[in-house]
């Protein structure tokens, strides 16, 4: 696929102080055409009809999209204990194997708890508790569209099931994320 050449700012890491600032060069990042083709598009759009570019762009931000579930996913899910996790009135695909101190796991946009399932074995044989789930619009878990902080609730609702002694483990590394879970672990001896 052709791609358009963007040039972004690139240090080199390996010097200190002052000498830094002089090291810093410009590599070149292909860009596809597609996505130089799909800002324009939706510039344009915005320019005719900014309601319906407003809700292109919430369905391309916001709406997840789901993957078949391969066999060796679905081999994991069928040796886990689904647990009944309710979010905003909804019921959560959430499973768990083992038991012990909680490593709550938490995949990340387009993904699905069982993604996670390879780690379960070792864990548990470790004399850990294994919890994935599916966050909102993810997976099995209802819903079309979703966003950070829901996915953040979704996880505190998740890790209630864990505590008191919880490890998140993940794909999602946000600022939210981990500072709602670093407050919620304070709580707890």
């Amino acid at each position: 696929m052709p791609a358009l050449v963007l040039n972004r700012k690139v240090s080199d890491l390996s010097t200190t102080g002052l000498d830094h600032a002089h090291q810093t060069t410009y590599c070149s990042l292909p860009v596809p055409v597609a996505f130089w083709l799909l800002r324009l598009a939706i510039r344009l759009l915005g320019l005719a009809s900014p309601a319906l570019a407003g809700r292109w762009v919430y369905r391309l931000w916001f709406q997840p999209l789901r993957f078949p579930e391969p066999p060796q996913e679905k081999e994991w899910r069928r040796t886990a204990e689904p647990l009944n996790v309710v979010h905003r009135g909804q019921r959560l695909a959430v499973d768990s194997w083992g038991a012990g101190p909680t490593v709550l796991m938490v995949h990340g946009w387009n993904g699905r708890g069982a993604q996670l399932g390879a780690f379960a074995p070792e864990l548990v044989h470790a004399g850990f508790r294994v919890v994935t789930f599916d966050t909102p619009a993810h997976g099995r878990s209802p819903g079309r569209a979703t966003n950070l902080p829901e996915i953040s609730e979704a996880i505190q609702t998740s890790g209630a099931t864990s505590l008191p002694r919880a490890i998140l483990f993940g794909t999602y590394r946000t600022r939210i994320t981990q500072s709602w879970f670093s407050r919620i672990c304070r709580r707890f001896p």
